[in-house]
């Protein structure tokens, strides 16, 4: 919370409509266990590539990208949407691990 703030404030002293953009950002971060971490996840990755390593370098363009982002991870919590809403602004994609699961095997006698 508090890396958020630092940065609504920042932008605030850049531009309002990139703050305000900022500040609704945080409307991602909701629920718990999982539904938290996804929607942490997502706020980072935008914060992350939209804002403290831009892409986009006119304020006014960056804050309608973070709005579109924000639009679109909320309706895709998983992620895949806001993969293409950044993939727009040239962002490479995140790319998802699954970890490796070992299973034993019986073996016949």
């Amino acid at each position: 919370m508090e890396r958020w703030l630092t940065v609504v404030f920042d932008a605030l002293r850049r531009n309002r409509e990139l703050a305000l953009e900022l500040a609704m950002c945080g409307r991602l971060i909701k629920g718990y266990g999982e539904t938290h971490a996804r929607g942490k996840a997502n706020f980072l990755r935008i914060l992350d590539t939209l804002y403290v390593t831009p892409a986009i370098h006119s304020d006014s363009e960056r804050a309608a990208a973070i709005r579109g982002a924000r639009g679109a991870a909320l309706a895709d919590p998983e992620g895949d949407k806001l993969e293409q809403s950044l993939a727009t602004h040239g962002i490479a994609p995140l790319i998802k691990t699954k970890p490796i699961v070992w299973h034993k095997h019986g073996r016949a006698a």
